[in-house]
């Protein structure tokens, strides 16, 4: 059973997701096209590698291994959560896209594959006061190493997509 804190800490997480996004949206009088609630979600595309060959262990002619291996849970109090997180395919940029938990500065996410023991990848996130306010990726660490830094031109971040390759 969740603690009633801990509900409250999602509502009002929640509630400041859709006020910042409301804000920002609202205030752009139709100068941005495509800027809508949608594109405020804050979400992370996954591409997941072999550290030596660079080859995508999810995607292309011969996948090591298939999303039915992926278990990704969010980690929060250093507890990691029971139910593993939704990971959505874009089949298409061949990534996993997984939802973030924006109540803190840093998400940490349990990564497992496999019988391969979970693995931590920390995001690092802020938000983007551009045109369309955004919540963006801003560092990753995976295993204590730095695998990815944000440009900190605010022009080089609007045109970002949150793509963070993992070498696994």
């Amino acid at each position: 059973m969740t603690p009633l804190n801990s509900i409250k800490r999602y509502w009002i997480g929640y509630l400041l997701i859709i006020l910042i996004s409301a804000a920002g949206c609202s205030s752009n009088n139709g100068s941005c096209p495509g800027c809508s609630t949608q594109a405020f979600l804050p979400t992370v595309n996954l591409k997941i590698t072999d550290p030596s060959t660079k080859q995508d262990l999810f995607f292309g002619s011969n996948p090591k291994f298939t999303l039915n291996d992926l278990k990704i849970k969010h980690v929060e109090n250093g507890k990691i959560d029971s139910i593993s997180s939704i990971v959505k395919v874009d089949s298409t940029r061949q990534l996993l896209n997984i939802d973030l938990k924006y109540q803190h500065d840093v998400d940490t996410l349990s990564i497992q594959v496999g019988t391969m023991k979970p693995q931590v990848l920390y995001l690092s996130t802020g938000i983007l006061n551009s045109c369309c306010t955004r919540v963006f990726v801003t560092s990753a660490t995976f295993n204590g190493a730095l695998i990815f830094t944000a440009p900190t031109d605010p022009k080089q971040q609007a045109k970002m997509d949150n793509v963070i390759t993992i070498p696994l």
